[in-house]
């Protein structure tokens, strides 16, 4: 039997023993709803998967400006940053490569067309509700790129209840940092409205280690009669970093930029006391530029225009104790490159068609959730993926909760995968993933809850630059196994917290050797409380072990050793019924260490401000 599958038996076997043991008075699972993980929003209690939600309160609290922050202390995340503010981004789910991660913002994809990655690094918190990161493969609902999981962000709406509210910011730090902010928010019974601006810029350790970054977003849903409502999200983030080296040379004058937009029309249909359409039109533009004047090749420039269109629709009918979806997805890519070797890509086209279908029941008076999908991708090149999923759980007492899941996953070649110069190879096929988890939740008493997930995940098919052929070809293999522990709670009215332990085993099958970046051992807490009078504490801390890693000069590899950092937000009591000074420390101990070999990651960050809330 598999070290995988011995974890996992020991895990059921330690709770339901657990469950078993313990006397205190029953707490009930929280009815958390859950957007990400089933066809239809589900109970966090009910789901046969690891979710983790960061709500507004937390958001709110940590005083974070930009989402990876806050992704930093979720069990299973690896967030890998290759420098400062502004450098580029990488997050690793359960140790699945940084493009094998969906990322969407208001249901529109984030990730690249043109090569799949996702850059976290011009994300912000502003004007966000919450961020949901479900854990697994989601190929059966999602399709391609979901193979370590999902994470979606979504944009806040107007005020919960009628009326209007403005929010604003202002703050400056060390390194010549300055960010502002302003939302504002109005709703009726029958109209929601929002949006929001935010303008922050900051100084590096480094001659050109700049960044500044610009980001807008605005929302509306009317309800249009008893049976419709309508909506619309916009979100933009433009930003320019300046790069002060690469590998030994200094380059004093290199600059990238991000200019990503995404568009959302939400649709929904009340078609009867037990069915509901749900659709959606969805739009996403990435424009990102290059530019190095002092090049030693000459003036080095590139020009990439990713567009993707595409729409979403789902029906729902439900039953007592059924809940049964059938949706369709539509995508198209478009993708321009010209650089200064010349045109590389011409508006290259790819497109996906898919439908598929997923049945939720329930059974002995609740205890027993097993949800069943199934999905079929008709890729414009290389065919068709067909994904299955099947999660379970069972509610084995008041306090204790057993969950398991299995499914299959898979992620398309992107369009510079199939097409670019050189490299580019149209006879891909998908990178294709199996995968099964399981473990349990139990409710301790005083408001606490410890999680527990054994994982293992096979990855065949991986797409990598081939150096005999020189192209990129399906060579690789890769596995991923390990576990996750949680303790989460809210200790009192005041008080919570959650704490983490990761541990991971991610190989490259082919050599044996692990793979890059990504840490045995990762340990994360988060220790919030209200002080009373508006004001409130958040400190988080993490330990993330040693890591292998590729030289940046001479390419070779190296192990990155651990490290422990420590970051704070604190908010000040409300002063004349508007306005609460804060602030936020990053690094608060000025830990000297690097999440990418060979690019220092900042000593110690500071913001102090002040914010206007108005109700």
């Amino acid at each position: 039997m598999k070290p995988s599958r011995l974890s996992l038996l020991a895990l059921l076997t330690l709770g339901a023993a657990a469950a078993n043991a313990q006397s205190a008075s029953p707490v009930p699972f929280k009815a958390d709803v859950v957007v990400s993980a089933e066809a239809a929003p589900a109970e966090a209690s009910s789901l046969g998967v690891a979710v983790t939600v960061i709500g507004q309160e937390e958001i709110e609290r940590s005083k974070a400006s930009g989402v990876l922050e806050l992704l930093r202390t979720v069990a299973g995340v690896d967030i890998v940053q290759s420098g400062g503010p502004g450098a580029v981004t990488s997050a690793f789910i359960r140790g699945a490569n940084s493009n094998q991660l969906l990322l969407l913002v208001d249901g529109v994809k984030w990730n690249s067309p043109y090569f799949g990655s996702v850059d976290l690094s011009s994300l912000p918190v502003a004007n966000i509700e919450k961020i949901e990161v479900v854990r697994g493969p989601f190929s059966a609902l999602y399709g391609s790129d979901a193979v370590g999981g999902v994470i979606q962000v979504f944009t806040k709406r107007g005020p919960s209840s009628p009326g209007y509210e403005v929010n604003g910011s202002l703050s400056g730090g060390n390194a010549a940092t300055r960010e502002g902010t302003l939302s504002a928010g109005y709703s009726t019974p029958t109209l929601s409205i929002s949006g929001a601006y935010r303008r922050m810029r900051t100084d590096g350790d480094l001659d050109n280690d700049d960044y500044s970054v610009t980001n807008s977003s605005a929302t509306i849903e009317a309800q249009a009669g008893e049976r419709l409502r309508i909506g619309a999200t916009f979100r933009r983030e433009k930003s320019e970093s300046g790069i002060p080296f690469s590998g030994p040379a200094v380059t004093p004058n290199r600059k990238t930029t991000v200019d990503m937009t995404t568009v959302s029309l939400p649709v929904t249909v009340n078609l009867g006391k037990s069915a509901t359409l749900e659709g959606a039109l969805l739009y996403g533009l990435d424009k990102p530029t290059y530019r190095d004047p002092d090049d030693p090749w000459g003036y080095t420039w590139s020009d990439t225009r990713s567009e993707r269109t595409g729409g979403r629709a789902v029906l729902t009918s439900r039953s007592q104790w059924n809940r049964f979806a059938i949706g369709a997805d539509y995508e198209r890519s478009v993708v321009r490159n010209e650089d200064s070797y010349g045109l590389a890509l011409d508006d290259q086209r790819v497109s996906n068609w898919s439908v598929f279908i997923e049945d939720r029941a329930e059974f002995f008076s609740g205890k027993l959730t097993v949800t069943a999908g199934l999905r079929r991708d008709d890729h414009s090149t290389f065919g068709d993926s067909w994904n299955p999923r099947a999660t379970i759980s069972y509610r084995l007492s008041e306090t204790l909760r057993l969950r398991a899941a299995g499914g299959t996953a898979f992620r398309a070649p992107t369009t510079g995968e199939l097409y670019y110069p050189f490299s580019g190879n149209p006879a891909l096929q998908a990178e294709r993933s199996e995968s099964v988890e399981g473990g349990f939740e139990w409710r301790l008493g005083a408001g606490a809850t410890l999680e527990t997930t054994a994982f293992f995940n096979d990855v065949e098919d991986l797409i990598q630059y081939d150096f005999a052929s020189q192209k990129n070809m399906n060579v690789g293999h890769a596995r991923m196994q390990g576990l996750e522990v949680l303790l989460r709670g809210s200790f009192s009215q005041t008080f919570s917290g959650r704490v983490s332990y990761t541990y991971l085993d991610a190989k490259d099958r082919d050599t044996g050797l692990p793979l890059l970046r990504r840490p045995k051992t990762r340990v994360t807490g988060v220790i919030g409380a209200s002080l009373g009078k508006g004001s409130s504490l958040e400190v988080t801390g993490m330990y993330v072990g040693e890591r292998d890693d590729v030289d940046a000069v001479t390419f070779a590899r190296v192990t990155s050793p651990s490290y422990v950092r420590f970051d704070a937000g604190i908010t000040g009591p409300v002063l004349f019924n508007a306005f609460s000074p804060f602030a936020r420390v990053n690094n608060v101990f000025d830990r000297q260490y690097s999440e990418v070999a060979g690019y220092p990651s900042p000593g110690r960050r500071y913001l102090v401000g002040l914010e206007l809330r108005l109700r």
